[in-house]
């Protein structure tokens, strides 16, 4: 090969890479502080330093935790979780996620780039030093890239990505904008709804209880930056994604806007793999992809087609080829902006970070110390053509349903409310033209329609509209009472089933085999209490609801359903009780356990009430938490600082020998809150343990 031929593909091939910027680190400049919690407090006085010991911390606490985003990125998982690793083993890839985030990895910030790259060294420092702990073999180093697609995995999921590929793969494509699931509750109040004068936080997020998306708790304080901020991330995360600074606190919920759009693509009718663009045939490229899957003790390699088109990642279902196309497999800056929103002094720098519309999207609700209150539903949009209806399945032969992803709606045009006079904001993922008092919010026709906000409510909504209007003020116990409400709504709804109500109208000359059980929900007060029957058989019902509609593809969902279906599920219902239990009227507590090693605890909550649960099998007929309540964070704000109080579903380490295994779990269930502080005299005075990291 000619020299100059070998200098321009080797040229070529460096400028494809990210730059990896080695971070110094000077380690006797980090302290990690444990509390009696085994919360990690980093103080450090660089930024890179900040992070190297937060990356530190979490790899004692969590690595586990960390390793499956990034295993799933390199198309590993599957070989340690076996067939529910490799799904998303196989999502990572048809979605193209390691393969941008390497391509994109140069337009981050210089200055970021060293965050990252401080982030790995730690982990693979950490890893070196713990090699029992990596999972499997040829693993390390862990790298930029790495890390960086860990993010985008995430905040594809935020943006509900499997819900659409888990359509598609099912072949029921129609009408898929209606389908919903619940999640998380933000709310906020200032000094016109306080009794005290105060502004009131809740940072309430439902995510799953174990796992890459769990929340991790930690404390990072920079010097070089003022950073101080407390609060809740994943691990793998490199700064805090919501909490509380001295200044200032935010919460995240999900929200539901179209980030994503569907293309049919019209195929050729003899020759394979064309599709028509613009009235020329393209050829789709063909990507496989093989993963080892542990199965018992072997691993089986087992391969999938995928395809690309120019819309993007693309499947085939019974129906056709499918193309799907939205911002979170394109944009890397998300994990800059949480960072930068870490080093937010104030309301001003918070949104000034906001406005740069690197936000994949969430629900944001802020409030600080002098009496400001910011909410905003934040996202990546493209600017669309408006002559299609980009709810639907669009049309994947045309240029027009094409956006550039250089080319996004302002951040100025995206639904906010700064100060409402009613003196609060919310969210409970319900739609955020309902996020204030009544004649405060935003109204639909004032918001560009492509964004696709959705405009249902769901029980926590309501149910929170219902107890602030009991109130001209509110006293921090009452806040505190409103945000662990268990009680459905008299007029029970949910977005998902909204004829549930329906349950406790089935008739039983009709369905007399069910007259225990509907002699039970109709006597139940609708509190989802551990020492419940009536939300004992009602949260069953609805575990077997839910399982049915996702086994059919019919989840996330919006409507009602037949009343025999739902009796149907109520049957099940009982026949599991009775199998397993003697009897139908079971407390919930004793069929819903949280479940942490060998420790099992009645929990309560059942799906859409404030404190909300989700359950799944566990063993005997019983029952574990999975999703719901996890990281909370209570915050009164005011003119003499913040008070912080939190609480984590189980513990501050996943190491079963840790005292912090199972620490945090009878407060968590008793609806307790641990006092928190972000001044370091106070955490150095009462440390149990200081340290560098290695």
């Amino acid at each position: 090969m000619p020299a100059t031929k070998f200098l321009l593909i080797a040229l070529l091939v460096l400028l494809s890479c990210p730059t990896f910027v080695s971070a110094q680190i000077n380690k006797e400049n980090i302290e990690i502080v444990r509390d009696k919690w085994g919360v990690p407090h980093i103080f450090a006085e660089t930024d890179e330093e900040m992070v190297y010991g937060l990356a530190w911390a979490t790899s004692e606490d969590a690595l586990d935790y960390m390793l499956e985003s990034l295993l799933a990125v390199r198309g590993r998982l599957g070989e340690i979780k076996g067939k529910d690793g490799a799904i998303l083993d196989f999502a990572a890839f048809l979605l193209g996620i390691e393969d941008r985030a390497r391509q994109d990895y140069h337009l981050l910030s210089d200055e970021f780039k060293k965050m990252v790259s401080a982030y790995v060294q730690a982990v693979n420092r950490y890893g070196e030093l713990h090699p029992e702990e990596i999972p499997v073999k040829n693993l390390l180093p862990i790298t930029e890239v790495d890390l960086l697609a860990g993010y985008m995995l995430a905040m594809s999921f935020i943006n509900n990505i499997q819900y659409d590929m888990a359509k598609l793969f099912k072949g029921q494509v129609n009408n898929f904008h209606q389908f919903r699931p619940a999640g998380s509750n933000a709310i906020a109040l200032n000094s016109k709804k306080t009794t005290n004068g105060n502004s009131f936080l809740a940072i309430n997020s439902h995510q799953p209880l174990v796992g890459p998306y769990s929340w991790y708790e930690a404390h990072i304080v920079s010097e070089e930056s003022n950073t101080n901020v407390l609060g809740g991330t994943f691990p793998g995360g490199l700064s805090i994604f919501h909490g509380t600074t001295p200044n200032h606190g935010w919460a995240h919920t999900v929200n539901w806007p179209d980030f994503i759009d569907v293309y049919r693509l019209t195929m050729h009718p003899n020759e394979k793999l064309k599709y028509k663009y613009d009235g020329k045939w393209e050829t789709l490229q063909v990507r496989k992809k093989t993963v080892k899957v542990k199965i018992g003790f072997i691993k089986i390699p087992i391969t999938k087609t995928f395809y690309w088109s120019k819309y993007g990642a693309t499947l085939k279902n019974k129906e056709g080829f499918y193309s799907i196309r939205y911002a979170s497999n394109m944009e890397v800056h998300s994990p800059q902006a949480w960072f930068e929103l870490n080093q937010a002094q104030n309301l001003e720098e918070f949104k000034a970070v906001v406005n740069k519309g690197m936000m994949a999207g969430t629900n944001i609700v802020f409030a600080d110390v002098a009496d400001n209150l910011f909410f905003i539903s934040t996202g990546i949009f493209p600017k669309r053509d408006q002559n299609y209806s980009w709810k639907e399945i669009l049309p994947g032969d045309t240029s027009a349903t094409f956006w550039d992803r250089n080319d996004y709606l302002p951040t100025s045009e995206l639904l906010q409310i700064n100060n409402p006079p009613s003196g609060y904001i919310y969210n409970m993922n319900n739609t955020p033209y309902k996020a204030t008092g009544p004649g405060d919010n935003v109204k639909p026709e004032e918001i560009d329609p492509s964004i696709g906000y959705m405009t249902f409510q769901n029980n926590r909504s309501l149910r929170f509209e219902e107890l602030i209007a009991d109130f001209d003020r509110l006293t921090f116990d009452d806040f505190k009472k409103i945000k662990y409400d268990l009680k459905w709504r008299d007029k029970i709804y949910t977005h998902t089933l909204e004829n549930v109500s329906d349950f406790f109208e089935i008739d039983p000359e009709k369905y007399p085999e069910l007259a225990p059980s509907i002699e039970i929900l109709k006597k139940w007060d609708k509190e989802a209490t551990a020492d419940s029957p009536g939300a004992g058989i009602f949260a069953t019902t609805l575990y077997f609801a839910l399982m049915d509609m996702f086994e059919k593809g019919e989840l996330p969902r919006q409507g009602t359903m037949p009343v025999e279906r739902m009796a149907g599920f109520l049957s099940q219902a009982q026949k599991h009780l009775k199998k397993h239990f003697g009897k139908v009227a079971v407390p919930l507590g004793e069929i819903m356990l949280h479940v942490r090693g060998d420790r099992e605890l009645p929990a309560q909550g059942t799906p859409d009430v404030l404190a909300a649960m989700y359950m799944e099998p566990h063993k005997k007929g019983r029952f574990k938490t999975y999703v719901g309540e996890s990281y909370i964070q209570m915050v009164e704000l005011g003119k003499d600082g913040v008070k912080i109080q939190s609480i984590n579903c189980y513990g501050a380490s996943n190491h079963p020998d840790s005292p912090h295994f199972d620490d945090q779990m009878e407060m968590y269930l008793d609806q307790q809150l641990k006092p928190m502080t972000l001044d370091r005299e106070t955490i150095f005075k009462e440390a149990v343990r200081v340290y560098h990291p290695e």
